[in-house]
């Protein structure tokens, strides 16, 4: 099957061009002297758009080559651009969202680690050991309270 050149641009490179081309702005912002802008721009959800598509499009053709070699099955029903062919896929981008809902929740404790850390007066070093540090708090209270462990001991 062939794809639109785009398409195929964007699964072999897409995230290498998008890393490539936010850097250029922060850079540009930065030097700008604009701090402000160069932050927003760090901070543009590139890589989460590209990594939708690529898991979506690996599910879709993991499917497909299923399908090419079975009967068609309840999962395989008509997709559109707005609807998921099945369960498989379904789950997959369950899963993804559910983990980028987590990584922004982790990203807003490191931010909000950054902002007390720099009203106190803190360096540069000490921003990013706090912002990791509450990064990883959050991503470990995060999975302990989804956990089924953590359901089973509320019971």
């Amino acid at each position: 099957s062939s794809s639109w050149p785009l398409t195929q641009f964007l699964k072999d490179y897409g995230g290498v061009a998008i890393s490539i081309a936010v850097l250029l702005v922060v850079e540009y912002a930065a030097s700008a002297g604009s701090p402000k802008v160069a932050a927003l721009a760090a901070t543009i959800p590139t890589g989460t758009p590209l990594a939708l598509l690529l898991v979506s499009w690996r599910t879709a053709a993991s499917l497909s080559s299923r399908e090419a070699t079975s009967v068609a099955s309840e999962a395989a029903v008509t997709k559109s651009w707005w609807t998921v062919a099945g369960i498989d896929e379904r789950t997959a981008l369950i899963g993804f969202s559910e983990s980028c809902l987590k990584g922004t929740l982790c990203n807003v404790a490191f931010s909000l680690a950054l902002v007390a850390a720099s009203r106190r007066g803190a360096s540069w070093i000490v921003l990013l050991v706090c912002g990791f540090s509450a990064w990883l708090t959050a991503y470990q209270i995060i999975n302990f309270v989804l956990s089924d462990s953590a359901a089973k001991k509320t019971l």
